[in-house]
């Protein structure tokens, strides 16, 4: 179900020192390089605000 990874992030026991890292299908994963690169952080953000009418 869509609600498993979450389930099992919040109820698994000894994973708190993986906080703030990425799960998919219950698992860690690591995530692209785009996800991690802060020009297209920038931009999305930027886009984000120009669409919510906040820039």
């Amino acid at each position: 179900s869509g609600a498993q990874t979450t389930l099992y992030c919040a109820l698994q026991e000894n994973i708190e020192h993986l906080s703030g890292k990425y799960f998919s299908d219950c698992q860690l994963v690591q995530v692209k390089p785009e996800a991690r690169d802060d020009g297209i952080a920038k931009k999305l953000w930027d886009i984000s605000e120009k669409f919510c009418g906040m820039a």
